[in-house]
């Protein structure tokens, strides 16, 4: 097992730079998740991580060793792509042990880990099965259990859910984090997907035009974004965000208010308030209903509240009926749930 640290970690290519210069120590045992928009460079960062970009500056170490100049096969990483990368025309039991076949590992030593590794991932019935008799999760699992055998140090994944439907991905993230569990490996993890990211992670690393924008823990980029980006990447459906002002000591917008410690009179803001954080209250501002979307054991709302759209998520339990179109409730924020932002540099202001 091993820690793995990025210092001044930047990638190049010709003139244009993807990644700028990124710091970031994983612990040994850890479960961090890369997530941003596509172009972001988290991808580009893994594969410094595995060798396979070259690294324009700065370093990458794995367990205290420097492998900027080391070999991708010597790094003691395991690599899980999106699309399986297996050979067609071997067994799942070969596609899982040909790596150790490869670096000369004896027979029995590649039939206990394969067979382990198989066990663990419910593939004991599947071992002489060829890949195209095979559904995609468990092609998904072959593939993480080819990673396995190999004990590596660092467990590397590239978005290896996206080609999966929603249900199985559902199903294949809970392998992952069960995977996780029992190995007890480093694990790097890339997505686009902010539910993987939340589910999957001890701690997220939110990126955005090559660059960091926030790193902590699931409830941590949730609870406190650090800027407007991540407040809006985060979270499903997407945090309300209004403009606003600064008026003694307050910002001020979609009609409600909270503490803008420090802030200059009239200083230019924004509001930010999930929509888990609005509640049909007595004494609340007037907004109108605008669609009704049910989930079962919630719904999701948008209200129109004087030209502002706001959208906000009610538990079937804590209202009488749902909510109709045209209807027109009173909300309010939770006390202390608004987020305020600098509206010039988007960054969060708190006292």
């Amino acid at each position: 097992m091993a820690a793995v640290d990025l210092a001044g970690l930047v990638k190049r290519y010709g003139g244009v730079t993807t990644v700028h210069g990124i710091d970031l120590s994983i612990a040994d045992k850890e479960f961090i998740v890369l997530v941003g928009p596509s172009g972001c460079g988290k991808s580009t960062t893994l594969r410094m991580i595995a060798g396979l970009e070259d690294i324009s500056a700065g370093t990458v170490s794995i367990g205290g060793r420097i492998v900027n100049n080391v070999a991708p096969k010597n790094r003691n990483i395991a690599m899980v792509f999106q699309n399986y990368a297996l050979y067609p025309h071997m067994s799942v039991r070969q596609n899982m042990g040909f790596g150790l076949e490869v670096a000369g590992a004896p027979k029995a030593e590649v039939k206990a880990r394969v067979e382990e590794a198989a066990a663990i991932l419910g593939l004991d019935a599947l071992l002489e099965r060829k890949p195209g008799e095979l559904s995609g999760g468990q092609r998904q699992r072959v593939a993480m259990g080819r990673a396995m055998v190999r004990r590596p140090q660092v467990f590397l994944f590239d978005e290896p859910l996206s080609n999966l439907d929603a249900k199985l991905r559902n199903t294949m993230r809970s392998e992952i984090k069960k995977l996780h569990q029992t190995v007890q490996t480093t694990v790097i993890y890339v997505t686009h997907d902010q539910v993987e990211a939340m589910t999957l992670a001890d701690r997220i690393v939110i990126m955005k035009d090559g660059r960091i924008e926030q790193v902590g823990t699931p409830m941590e980029v949730y609870e406190r974004p650090a800027n407007l980006f991540v407040a809006g990447f985060i979270g499903a459906p997407a945090m309300n965000q209004g403009p606003g002002r600064v008026v003694k000591g307050h910002a001020q917008a979609f009609g409600f208010s909270a503490p803008a410690p420090g802030a200059a009179e009239g200083q230019a803001v924004v509001l930010g308030i999930r929509p888990d954080d609005l509640i049909i209250a007595e004494g609340g501002l007037p907004s109108r209903v605008v669609l009704v979307e049910p989930l079962g054991s919630e719904s999701i709302l948008t209200l129109d509240r004087d030209g502002v759209e706001l959208v906000m998520k009610v538990n079937a339990r804590d209202v009488p009926a749902l909510p109709k179109v045209g209807d027109h409730l009173p909300l309010a924020p939770l006390p202390g749930r608004v987020h305020v932002f600098d509206a010039a540099s988007g960054q969060a202001m708190r006292g």
